[in-house]
């Protein structure tokens, strides 16, 4: 199962090899807001109630699928079921059986022996018959029932055989060297009808070397190997199988008690019958390593690393060819040269990575892999890192028909970099870069119907040097663009632009100036003329004032303004025509903390003329009016005022 872990964990890694890195996003569209504004509702107009589509507008599609697959990828690589984990098919209790340890309690040997009888055998040899034996040799055995109603059939039991040995070499009553082996077979029976629910049997072995018996031994390993077995519908097939290994090892050649070397590995391999047949359709394993050194035994740790490892895989049908199968990989790595407790260099990283073969032939539908990097750099040896870095990068191919050109393929890149040049534990810059693709070819020529792209970079200045940044600046970048005759000639491509601008020039903790400015359009020309069929923007600019600094705005404004033009036989004469006006501002004059005056209008106007022939079939308006005021400045408005309308121009008016 390692194996098979690995080998998948290759290939997916070529997966990410092998996936173009999604380069700067395409700017969106160039097309202003139409000029005209929305007019007021004639005398003449009626009132009519919102339709859905008012209440839920999109009117320029800014859900991009490559943002989409980063959320997908994420998803489909964790499970967050409730009731299951495993692909679905492992109960999280698969493993709770009253009287049975978990996991970790199986492993470390326990030393509670309430219920048990012993049949002891002790021999020592003591040469110089000094009363300090130089060797002993012990062999017990146990039996042990638990019987908590005490009915006379017990619930659990467990008998365990010990065999060690220990030497006292130079006879001085301190023992140099121990070597030990425990063994256990255990039950449990929580119904006490006689069928085992659960079953188990371990083996620990313990070898320790006090060469001059200070009770700092210069060498210690400790192993373990067991399995557990779990039956919970008493079947006689147990329908989940754990078996562990592991193994510890610590040497202390100067025996001050700080270890020079520690190593420590763990295994677990787990099996479930789905089908309760006797065949296990789920596999997982679990790899741990782990080890220190600290050559100049001084309690600093030189180096240190952590390796762990899990694969899973899913094979319903019992076919030998897994329709599910998925990893994780993990790794830790510090280094210390001077062993000052201050890490050069430490890094880490997480892959995890998945295949999809949902009709079981061999050939995989769907691979993708997503791996994360860590890196923080301390050359100067300080303690404050002069650089810190994470990048991430993800990929996904579906091939849903298995024909070798695949219908949908994802690429994702991304960096964030943190920098302290004079290392004074304060970071004067941090950078953010992420770049997402994504391409959607459903018929398979060759040519995407759908092509998307996002990018988001982002800065952080702190030049002053404290705990406020003086500048955070953000900007993101979605674009689509559609085929939809997949000829290879864009029909239409729609984007949008946030930019996120906030200031604080003293570097108080209070931004001077916040502002948000958001660009959102689309442009359609299918039959690649130079006029566009349809156009549509939106534009909202919005801006937090704080004038003296004190953390409270004086004033927040908000503008939007947004249009869409149809003409779809691009004769001048649009069949539909929308236009949108937002205008919004908070005063707090005083910079108390508390808005005395709050003033929104919104304007909408929607026109249809399908005929072309000048008069619009369909003329509606929304309007929304609010005013709020706070006079006496206690956080509830005393004065407010809300006037919603919608109205409607009849078809029979000019």
């Amino acid at each position: 199962m390692t194996a098979q872990g690995a080998a998948d964990a290759h290939q997916s890694n070529a997966v990410l090899s092998a996936s173009s890195a999604p380069g700067p996003t395409p700017a969106p569209p160039a097309t202003q807001v139409a000029s005209s504004s929305p007019s007021d509702a004639p005398a003449g107009a009626q009132s009519a109630p919102a339709s859905d589509s008012d209440r839920q507008a999109d009117p320029v599609g800014t859900d991009v699928p490559a943002l989409r697959e980063v959320n997908e990828t994420r998803d489909d690589l964790s499970n967050d079921s409730l009731d299951s984990f495993g692909f679905g098919v492992l109960p999280r209790d698969a493993d709770h059986v009253r009287g049975a340890p978990d996991l970790m309690h199986f492993i470390a040997p326990q030393d509670n022996e309430s219920g048990c009888s012993w049949r002891n055998e002790f021999t020592a040899t003591d040469a110089n018959h000094d009363g300090n034996p130089e060797y002993v040799h012990g062999r017990m055995l146990g039996s042990c029932v638990v019987d908590a109603d005490h009915d006379g059939v017990p619930e659990a039991g467990l008998t365990i055989a010990r065999d060690f040995q220990v030497w006292d070499n130079d006879s001085d009553g301190k023992f140099n060297a121990l070597e030990g082996r425990q063994g256990v077979e255990a039950y449990a029976d929580p119904n006490e009808n006689g069928i085992h629910e659960y079953t188990a049997q371990g083996v620990w072995t313990l070898s320790a070397k006090d060469a001059d018996g200070d009770k700092k031994p210069e060498s210690v390993m400790a192993t373990f190997a067991g399995e557990q077995r779990f039956d919970r519908n008493e079947s006689g097939n147990a329908e989940f199988v754990r078996t562990v290994q592991a193994e510890i090892c610590m040497t202390d050649s100067a025996s001050d008690g700080t270890p020079d070397a520690v190593d420590l590995e763990v295994h677990v391999y787990q099996t479930y019958d789905v089908g309760d047949d006797g065949t296990p359709e789920y596999r997982a394993a679990l790899d741990l390593t782990a080890n220190t050194r600290d050559a100049n035994n001084d309690g600093h740790n030189e180096t240190a690393t952590l390796s762990a490892k899990a694969y899973e895989a899913l094979d319903r049908n019992g076919d030998g060819f897994d329709e599910l199968a998925r990893g994780i990989e993990i790794s830790f790595a510090m280094t210390d040269a001077n062993s000052n407790g201050f890490a050069e260099r430490v890094e880490g990283r997480i892959y995890l990575y998945a295949r999809a073969d949902p009709n079981s032939d061999g050939v995989l539908e769907v691979r993708k892999a997503l791996e994360i990097t860590a890196l923080a750099t301390d050359s100067n040896d300080d303690g404050y890192p002069e650089l810190a870095r994470f990048t991430l990068t993800a990929a996904v191919v579906r091939d849903m028909d298995q024909d070798g050109t695949p219908e949908y393929r994802a690429s994702l890149e991304g960096t964030f970099e943190a920098l302290d040049d004079n290392s004074n534990g304060i970071f004067e810059k941090a950078t953010l870069t992420i770049r997402a693709e994504a391409a959607i070819d459903r018929n398979d020529d060759g040519f995407p119907e759908d092509h998307s792209f996002a990018t988001v970079d982002g800065v952080v200045l702190n030049a002053i040097e404290d705990q406020h940044p003086d500048r955070v600046e953000l900007h993101l970048v979605a674009t689509e663009e559609k085929d939809f005759n997949s000829d290879g000639l864009v029909d239409e491509t729609r984007g949008a632009t946030i930019d996120v601008l906030a200031v604080d020039a003293n570097s108080n903790g209070a931004f001077e100036s916040t502002n948000v400015t958001v660009h959102a359009t689309a442009v359609r020309d299918a039959n690649h003329d130079g006029i566009p069929e349809y156009t549509a923007a939106f534009v909202l600019y919005a801006q937090a004032t704080d004038a003296n600094d004190d953390g409270h705005p004086e004033l927040v404004t908000i503008t939007a303004r947004a249009s869409e033009v149809t003409d779809e036989d691009q004769n001048g004469v649009p069949e539909e025509t929308a236009y949108l006006r937002l205008d919004a501002q908070w005063t707090d004059a005083d910079s108390n903390g508390v808005f005395e005056k709050v003033d929104l209008t919104f304007r909408a106007e929607r026109m249809t003329d399908p005929n072309q022939d000048g008069v619009p079939d369909t003329h509606e308006w929304v309007s929304v009016d609010y005013h709020a005021e706070d006079v006496d400045q206690d956080g509830t408005y005393d004065n407010l005022y809300l006037l919603i309308e919608k109205h409607v121009q009849p078809s029979s008016s000019p």
